[in-house]
């Protein structure tokens, strides 16, 4: 199942293994709306340029979402949120970049795992991160741009991996890596 152009309203997508993909398109590559992913999502950047993935309003997260490519997930209005819950993960494999695109009050919640799992280069998020779950790089490099703050949360930097915060964070750090 590819998303592209979808619009949601209090939409909830619970689908298992790795069918379920918001992806660029040729007539659209947009996620709108209040969408919720109880179950297995991957977000398919590109490595075409100028071929990004659009995203308007809330996306929610309670299951799994990996992203992968290395092109750009653009924010397309002000107070544009991903809020990845307690049990979630949002896991970077590749040097995507989650950018604010210049608008305001864009924000990254994480309450569970935001991780970079997989890949070489840089993923980064130039959102606001707040945070009180896990932040962890495994692989390659966790770039936080945009600020943020959050505690007590763990930042975990293993070997291979570094993780490199900006804005205002407690709790505990560990990790072999940097």
């Amino acid at each position: 199942v590819v998303l592209s152009g979808f619009t949601g309203a209090g939409a909830t997508l619970n689908f298992t293994g790795s069918v379920l993909q918001w992806a660029n398109m040729q007539n659209g590559s947009h996620l709108d709306g209040t969408v919720t992913n109880k179950g297995a999502m991957t977000i398919v950047t590109t490595t075409i340029p100028n071929n990004n993935l659009n995203l308007t309003g809330t996306l929610t997260n309670t299951g799994s979402i990996v992203v992968t490519g290395t092109n750009y997930i653009l924010a397309q209005a002000n107070a544009t949120t991903i809020d990845n819950q307690v049990g979630g993960t949002f896991d970077f494999q590749e040097g995507a970049n989650l950018n604010s695109n210049n608008f305001t009050s864009t924000s990254f919640k994480n309450a569970g795992t935001l991780e970079r799992s997989a890949g070489t280069g840089t993923a980064t998020i130039s959102f606001p991160v707040n945070d009180s779950g896990t932040i962890a790089g495994n692989s390659g490099t966790l770039l936080l741009t945009g600020g943020g703050s959050g505690g007590p949360g763990i930042v975990n930097a293993g070997t291979g991996g570094t993780v490199i915060l900006g804005g205002s964070f407690s709790g505990t750090l560990t990790g072999s890596g940097t």
